[in-house]
């Protein structure tokens, strides 16, 4: 679900530009009014068209292209609709959709697995026994750590909570 503030801002932007598409008329000339002519024209911030508008304005549409984006026939529940369409990804506690470029690095990475062992933790382009060195600077910044040295980046949050109950 998209806030209709920030809906607004995005149109704001663009509206102060006055950028167009054939679906506005050129006559207002504050974003106000012209989202109002929008609006009786398509009837209400939710419409397809609406959406397709402000797709084409999105500074970051660029990105879309980079991302896997799961069909309504590969989802594992019962849907309507063409299988081959894309679905809409709106899942909160998710990694998000996969990056098309993940594939190349996961590849990579089992390359060297299988070319080097164990010692493909210290060589190639993701050193992973070493993955924690570009955060911590950073981090001792954040806690408040007196040098890198005494910080150490592991785990996830859950991770980290079970180890610290486990403790007492």
């Amino acid at each position: 679900v998209v806030s209709t503030q920030s809906t607004w801002g995005v149109f704001t932007r663009y509206a102060e530009e006055k950028v167009h598409d054939n679906t506005m008329s050129s006559k207002p000339t504050n974003s106000v009014a012209m989202l109002e002519e929008m609006l009786k024209r398509k009837n209400s911030m939710d419409s397809e068209d609406f959406a397709a508008f402000m797709d084409k304005k999105d500074p970051l549409r660029r990105f879309r292209d980079r991302f896997k984006f799961p069909t309504l026939g590969s989802i594992p529940c019962e849907t309507t609709g063409d299988p081959d369409s894309p679905c809409i990804y709106l899942c909160g506690n998710s990694l998000g959709l996969k990056p098309k470029q993940a594939d190349v690095y996961i590849e990579e990475q089992l390359a060297n697995w299988g070319e080097q062992g164990v010692l493909m933790y210290f060589n190639g382009r993701f050193q992973t026994a070493l993955a924690d060195q570009p955060g911590k600077e950073i981090t001792a910044s954040i806690v408040g750590a007196k040098s890198v040295s005494s910080v150490t980046i592991m785990n996830g949050l859950t991770v980290n909570l079970h180890l610290l109950m486990m403790a007492f």
